[in-house]
């Protein structure tokens, strides 16, 4: 029978016969609601959703309430709102951020102290606000100063509903702030909103259903925290369950960058408002708020995910996945809003705002272009705040540009269009380039530690095949025992070391019993990557070449026969497959071929290989080449294959020969777009390693390779089969720390 080898503690094995597994509909929940989604945080993005159509529906119906002329000086007021939230923003940021990491220093504040705080400071700032009052009159042409007056007093209501709102989010009660947000911000704000402008109040009549919404949002939060706001009072001044700690820096930070952010949104609508007339300021203001539907969700994914990204500074590996996972669904959304709108802006114009405001056709498609990369801007703006840097600033820029070019030459609607995504496309890549540094060298630097995992010993036998595989379906027993026929017709001596990494569905019982004494399974605990198996069989295999092939079939086993002629013949350092070989038949759909020859592209750019394809899953390496490659290298999912030609490029071995591949038609993958995602930036790692930070080390001199003279098969050596079978994992080499 043959031997199962556990590396590490094995968890639970496949489902009992009889057990009900989980069915499509509970795994399709549990995808779901996993992730940056999870901990109630569906609800939340859900909820932002609707606020954001109430709110949308809010402009729709105050621009036809109002006409172009008062819609245009409504929408300034409301940008005034979003820049004076800025303070207000970064305040509840601080509470997030305090509330996750847990302060403990002296410095401390109770969140029933920050509250009050708050709330003072709040009416401060309406005071200050209100003396500016006339000169913002002035500078808007607005006819009353009422509106303005009326911002104010939304100043300490949205202050005090800042710090419950991040409390609550720090905790991930995100349920809670989901219902006051919704409630607040959709229903009440709609039907006020409506019901006073109706009435006749105009402009004012606005404001005030934004004042009430806010009021209403404020009091729900409040009703929520009011254990913990007035717990200290009930137990004689106890210990608080919040706490915020001080910091200036922080919060200047914070009030800065968010600042940015917020002007860079609305500082279009603000000039047109004071360059063109009202009815074309309106026009502008329309076509806006129409591009901004590509913001209806991101807003949403940056406050669920901020969090996470301070907990591990955006750059451990929860972090980072959450960050990945939320820059992919905002570009995903922003995108697909944005061509939604671009197809028929007349369409969306006028069935959203009327004929009044038919000129905002021409621009609304670059404006939800120019909403998607705001979008993609205010998530890395927010990881940068998380990260405490300073590039959290760059919206700035855009901003000042934006000022700069916008007045100097503002000679139709479309030309400021032109400049607002001139300047968030600059903001883009200002913030991208040390967004990517800081993955980067969180990526690389995460595992960049000695692996203590060596091929020691000299060769037994002229063959090691590791076989990883993961969930393979039936095809896995079919697949080893052509391997094994097809090294048995090639006269070598061989084993087969098939490694499961971390497989639930059971697969390797199918392994049981076949060819005791050649095959031998060994099983990771977890899935960690095609890589992790692959260095669990590479370090314990006894070949003079050390190769592996992919468990799932799809390459045919009958190719070992031309591999193992050529190892013996030429003595290669390595020897590997390559679907863009002239002789290769490649059966791929047209997505993996385009992912395929992209990739290839890539990696020859960084890496200047002597190699054409690094990834189709075939590979006999020279025991020595292993030796040398094998302990320097970290990498455990995809991109295994890529560290380890360009680590063995990197050391001096320089011989690599090609052979072509048959790929068959491709039933399942592990290929998805979270794959790709992570092996782009897994590649990008190794790339940061082998360049920047010098990590796998200089050449080595090589000595010349032995040579193994020609053995029988190792099924006709019982010795060979005794050893194998005995071979223990207790060394160095196996332990379980060295495969997490």
């Amino acid at each position: 029978m043959a031997m199962t080898t556990v590396a590490e503690p094995v968890s639970p094995g496949p489902t009992a016969p009889g057990a009900v597994s989980p069915g499509p509909r509970r795994g399709f929940r549990e995808r779901v609601t996993g992730g940056i989604l999870g901990r109630g945080a569906l609800s939340f993005v859900i909820a932002t959703a609707g606020v954001n159509l109430s709110n949308f529906v809010f402009h729709l119906v105050m621009s036809r309430y109002l006409g172009p002329g008062h819609y245009s000086a409504l929408g300034a007021l409301l940008n005034i709102i979003a820049v004076v939230a800025v303070p207000i923003g970064a305040a509840q940021l601080a509470v997030t951020q305090a509330v996750v990491e847990r302060c403990s220093d002296g410095r401390q504040r109770s969140l029933r102290r920050v509250s009050a705080i708050g709330l003072v400071g709040g009416t401060g700032a309406m005071l200050v606000f209100w003396a500016l009052t006339p000169l913002l009159d002035a500078f808007l042409h607005l006819s009353s100063p009422l509106p303005l007056l009326l911002v104010g007093v939304w100043i300490p209501l949205a202050t005090l509903g800042a710090v419950l709102q991040g409390a609550l989010i720090g905790e991930y009660r995100f349920p809670l702030v989901a219902a006051a947000s919704f409630l607040g911000g959709g229903p009440v704000r709609l039907a006020l909103g409506v019901g006073l402008v109706a009435l006749g109040l105009g402009v004012p009549g606005a404001v005030g259903a934004t004042i009430a919404a806010q009021l209403f949002t404020t009091v729900v939060l409040l009703v929520a925290a009011r254990s913990e706001i007035f717990a200290a009072k009930r137990r004689g001044g106890g210990q608080e369950r919040y706490a915020v700690h001080a910091s200036l820096r922080d919060a200047a930070l914070s009030i800065a960058a968010l600042g940015g952010y917020t002007a860079l949104t609305g500082i279009d609508t603000f000039l047109a408002r004071h360059f063109f007339s009202a009815t074309r300021a309106g026009q502008y203001a329309a076509g806006a708020v129409a591009g901004h539907i590509a913001l209806f969700l991101p807003g949403a994914l940056v406050m669920i995910v901020f969090p996470r990204l301070v907990e591990g500074a955006g750059t451990s590996t929860s972090s980072r996945k959450a960050l990945g996972e939320a820059l992919g669904a905002t570009v995903a959304v922003g995108l697909v809003a944005a061509a939604g709108i671009a197809v028929l802006p007349g369409l969306v114009v006028s069935v959203l705002f009327g004929a009044s405001y038919r000129a905002a056709a021409g621009i609304v498609g670059l404006l939800a272009l120019e909403s998607a990369v705001l979008g993609t801007i205010g998530l890395l703006t927010y990881l940068q705040i998380a990260r405490r840097s300073l590039s959290a600033l760059w919206a700035w820029v855009g901003v000042g540009l934006a000022v700069l070019v916008i007045s100097l030459d503002h000679p139709s609607l479309l030309a400021v269009v032109a400049a607002m995504l001139g300047a968030v496309v600059a903001v883009l890549v200002l913030l991208g380039i040390p967004t990517l540094a800081a993955v980067l060298r969180a990526s690389a630097g995460e595992g960049a530690v000695p692996q203590q995992v060596e091929v020691a010993g000299e060769a037994e036998l002229e063959l090691s095949l590791v076989v990883p595989f993961y969930n393979p379906g039936p095809r896995l027993r079919a697949h080893v025992t052509e391997a094994v026929a097809v090294l048995e017709g090639a006269g070598v001596s061989f084993e087969i070391l098939a490694v499961s990494d971390g497989s639930t569905d059971g697969c390797e019982e199918q392994l049981a019993g076949i060819f005791p004494g050649v095959v031998r399974t060994l099983r990771l605990p977890r899935n960690e990557g095609k890589g992790a198996a692959l260095r669990t069989g590479l370090a314990i295999g006894r070949g003079e070449y050390l190769g592996f092939i992919d468990g799932d079939g799809d390459i045919p086993a009958g190719l070992l026969s031309s591999f193992v002629e050529v190892a013996r013949r030429d003595r290669p350092d390595v020897v590997y497959g390559s679907k863009r070989h002239r002789d290769s038949k490649v059966i791929y759909p047209w997505q993996r071929r385009v992912y395929s020859w992209g990739y290839q592209s890539l990696t020859r750019a960084l890496f200047s290989l002597p190699v054409r394809d690094t990834q189709t899953g075939v590979k006999l390496i020279r025991r020595d080449v292993v030796a040398a490659v094998l302990p320097r290298m970290v990498e455990k999912r995809f991109a295994f294959d890529l560290e380890l030609l360009a680590v063995a490029r990197r050391l001096g071995f320089r011989n690599f020969v090609e052979l072509p591949v048959v790929i068959r038609e491709r039933f399942s993958s592990t290929v998805s777009l979270g794959s790709v995602r992570d092996m782009l930036l897994d590649t990008a790692a190794i790339f940061y390693r082998l360049r920047v930070l010098r990590y796998y080390g200089p050449p080595v001199r090589r000595a010349a390779p032995g040579r193994l003279e020609r053995a029988a098969p190792v099924r006709n050596a019982p010795e060979i089969g005794h050893a194998l079978g005995s071979l223990s994992l207790d060394g160095s080499v196996m332990k379980g720390e060295q495969l997490a």
